[in-house]
């Protein structure tokens, strides 16, 4: 059995601001259009897609405006190399 990735912090950040990057570049929305429907800031999804995690509440926020759940997004962080998060 393949041992599984190290996660660090950094890892599970960096997965998710690109599970976030993708599913904005997927709707073809702007930092700004994330803001415009409910999300943080633009600023904040900004940093957030860099790997910089904010609060719960915001990162909740910020999957919410683009149509994900926290769970699917936190689920996607820790699944291992290959596996979708279908939930």
């Amino acid at each position: 059995m393949p041992k599984p990735p190290d996660l660090t912090a950094e890892t599970i950040a960096r997965v998710i601001g690109d599970c976030l990057k993708a599913r904005r570049d997927e709707m073809e929305w702007s930092a700004t259009d994330v803001q415009e429907h409910g999300g943080p800031t633009y600023h904040t999804v900004l940093k957030t897609e860099a790997g910089q995690l904010p609060k719960m509440a915001l990162l909740d926020r910020h999957a919410a405006a683009l149509g994900l759940s926290l769970h699917y997004v936190l689920a996607a962080a820790v699944a291992p190399p290959g596996h979708d998060a279908d939930f």
